[in-house]
């Protein structure tokens, strides 16, 4: 994965085709590479609220792309440990420097 492939991904909801809420913003990042879409959340410091968030961004990457999302990643400094532990279940790979409590 190339730091320099990631492009922001913006869509605003004008309609409430995308999240069902007019007016509602969705940022995350995308990497496009060999026709695979990877979805990533990009932070310094990683809770909670931005693993459980990922999922439902990448159901409007989908949407909006018309293609499957092949990975979710989590890319931080450090990941709270709870947020850590919750990224297994919803099958999101993280890539971080430290874990902390």
């Amino acid at each position: 994965m190339e730091p320099g492939g990631v492009e922001k991904f913006r869509v605003k909801d004008v309609d409430e085709r995308v999240t069902g809420i007019r007016g509602r913003v969705v940022d995350v990042g995308v990497l496009v590479r060999d026709d695979r879409v990877y979805v990533l959340e990009i932070e310094s410091r990683a809770e909670m609220e931005h693993v459980e968030a990922l999922p439902e961004r990448a159901r409007v990457v989908e949407r909006v792309l018309g293609r499957r999302v092949e990975r979710l990643y989590v890319v931080a400094v450090n990941v709270d440990r709870e947020a850590y532990k919750r990224t297994r279940g919803l099958r999101i790979r993280v890539i971080c420097g430290n874990v902390i409590d």
